[in-house]
């Protein structure tokens, strides 16, 4: 619902961030602080205890950011790209969070996050495949319909001659 509202707001031209931003805009935070505190008692670097996540966390943020000001500055451009681009931002954003919330909790809920989030490229690929179907339906259509329209008039200057 919330991608459907956001892309069908870009076609019209009206121009806001995805929705799922303001979500990660304040999440991330609160979770980097969380860690901080949890790490910060036993002077350890989660670097050290946790490198996958941590290194995850910090590639996922960046290609988050990325992505971001790339959608800020093609906002006003036709692409046929902005779909594909606001999936990854959505799981860049959301392997951030997974990242964090991973290290907080005991390892093998960790684990079962990262699972949950492995699902969510899963279901965009599905809805991504919906959308070209109805697509190249449409597109079908179209030129079924017109040459059925080119062919009856053909057909009628026929007739008439």
């Amino acid at each position: 619902m919330f991608l459907n509202s956001y892309y069908s707001a870009r076609e019209q031209g009206f121009t806001f961030s995805p929705p799922w931003h303001g979500v990660f805009k304040y999440f991330v935070p609160s979770l980097m602080a969380v860690v901080a505190l949890k790490f910060d008692s036993k002077n350890i670097d989660p670097f050290e205890t946790h490198p996958m996540n941590m290194w995850a966390f910090v590639i996922s943020t960046c290609i988050y950011f990325l992505i971001l000001g790339l959608l800020k500055e093609l906002q006003n451009s036709c692409a046929n790209y902005d779909q594909i681009l606001g999936h990854v931002l959505l799981l860049s954003g959301a392997l951030s969070s997974v990242s964090l919330v991973s290290i907080i909790l005991p390892t093998q809920l960790g684990r079962l996050i990262f699972i949950i989030w492995a699902l969510l490229p899963i279901f965009l690929v599905c809805r991504s495949l919906k959308h070209i179907y109805r697509c190249l339906t449409h597109k079908i259509k179209n030129v079924f319909s017109y040459s059925y329209e080119k062919v009856n008039k053909f057909v009628e200057r026929v007739r008439l001659q």
